[in-house]
């Protein structure tokens, strides 16, 4: 039984030994065998683990557990910079298809009468923006990014009930303390390679999410 160390000042080509430990916990997971035990040290990851194999019984399991004492966020966004000011409060950055792999959530449309926003018959989109911890509406037009509606209020189309929010913004987006749908942003990630969209000063898109 083995013990494989991640840090986030790791190396992945490196053994996962105490004194050499790995960057990523997919590097760990690719390695783990039936009764090893990956040992993930303090810090932040941003990724997609996927495990290649599971343990064979109670007792050769495969554990995956934060150091002792130690405080360990997994987190399934990307931090995206390079924002430029396009005009007053709306910033744009470009994104390559290539930060997502094989499978990009803002090019996965959703839709239904319970979707809280956008109302139908618009399609939202898998993806997520957030700043500073909040998500944001996805809008579909310009506009509404300049100068964005104040909610104060939150309807479910799908139960007619609505919700109150106190929340409000000065950047070109609404937040939303809505418990049924996380709000969105306004479509800032690209869909084709090299494109660009206008978003507000920033925050992280979903892969997993």
């Amino acid at each position: 039984m083995t013990t494989l160390h991640v840090a986030t000042d790791g190396d992945d080509s490196k053994d996962g030994s105490a004194s050499s430990p790995l960057r990523t916990i997919s590097r760990a997971a690719d390695l783990a065998r039936p009764g090893d035990t990956v040992l993930v040290h303090g810090g932040e990851y941003r990724e997609w683990v996927q495990p290649r194999r599971g343990g064979l019984s109670a007792t050769r399991r495969i554990t995956y557990q934060a150091a002792p004492g130690e405080h360990v966020v997994v987190k399934g966004s990307e931090r995206v910079t390079g924002w430029e000011q396009e005009a007053g409060n709306v910033w744009r950055a470009s994104v390559p298809n290539s930060l997502f792999g094989d499978w990009n959530p803002f090019a996965q449309e959703i839709a239904g009468d319970w979707l809280v926003e956008p109302q139908p018959p618009l399609a939202g989109h898998l993806g997520e923006i957030y700043l500073n911890g909040l998500s944001f509406y996805e809008v579909g037009t310009r506009d509404e990014v300049t100068d964005p509606p104040l909610r104060t209020e939150v309807t479910d189309h799908w139960t007619r009930t609505t919700d109150r929010t106190t929340t409000s913004t000065t950047s070109p987006y609404a937040a939303s303390s809505s418990r049924r749908r996380p709000a969105r942003g306004p479509r800032p990630l690209p869909t084709s390679p090299g494109s660009s969209a206008p978003t507000g000063p920033k925050a992280g898109s979903s892969r997993t999410t």
